[in-house]
């Protein structure tokens, strides 16, 4: 069981809420104690352990754990280790080209407009924009893709895989900028501001 403590957005005041583990995930199934009103709302699930090395927040004591072990111990054993953020490598090549993201150098550029690309990989995907070249096609309905990334999000389509899930409430999404879209139900966050 989880005992979190957080502001009622109903009154206000500050409450304890209860989650076991079959229904942690599901935000309108918490039972608060003495306030019943309480439970006819859906709450934001607060996240009280926090990663010290990315400040990444979890629900509890062992995800953090099991985070911690996945992303950071593994990054600790690697032979290059980035300084400006988490990333590790055993691979010389791969270190270069991620620190390419903390340089800003963008040394693959297209001769057709300009843009330039941190790598190749990703400059001859931009390419294709250019010589209209698909070479990532749907069994299904024939649509076509420069990239595989394009395609597999495509494919969703036609599974109903929706592998990207709300903290908040639970709702799945078969793209991340579904997902994104979505979370400012519940964070509040206005996607475009003004510029004036």
């Amino acid at each position: 069981m989880y005992e979190l403590f957080h502001e009622s957005r109903l009154c206000g005041q500050n409450v304890h809420t209860f989650f076991t583990d079959s229904n942690r995930e599901s935000v309108g199934e918490a039972r608060t104690e003495g306030q019943s009103d309480h439970q006819k709302i859906p709450m934001p699930i607060e996240r009280k352990y926090s990663c010290l090395s990315c400040h990444q927040e979890f629900l509890s004591e062992t995800a953090l754990h099991k985070h911690t072990q996945k992303q950071h111990d593994a990054i600790r054993q690697k032979k290059h280790r980035c300084g400006q953020c988490s990333y590790g490598s055993d691979h010389t090549g791969d270190f270069h080209k991620h620190m390419r993201i903390h340089t800003g150098e963008k040394p693959h550029k297209c001769s057709t407009c300009g843009k330039a690309f941190t790598q190749s990989s990703t400059l001859q995907t931009h390419v294709r924009i250019h010589t209209g070249e698909m070479p990532y096609r749907c069994s299904t309905c024939i649509k076509e893709f420069p990239c595989s990334s394009h395609l597999q999000a495509h494919m969703r389509i036609h599974t109903g895989e929706k592998p990207y899930r709300c903290l908040f409430c639970g709702k799945s999404f078969g793209a991340s900028k579904s997902l994104r879209t979505h979370m400012t139900i519940h964070t509040g966050e206005k996607r475009y501001r003004c510029p004036t």
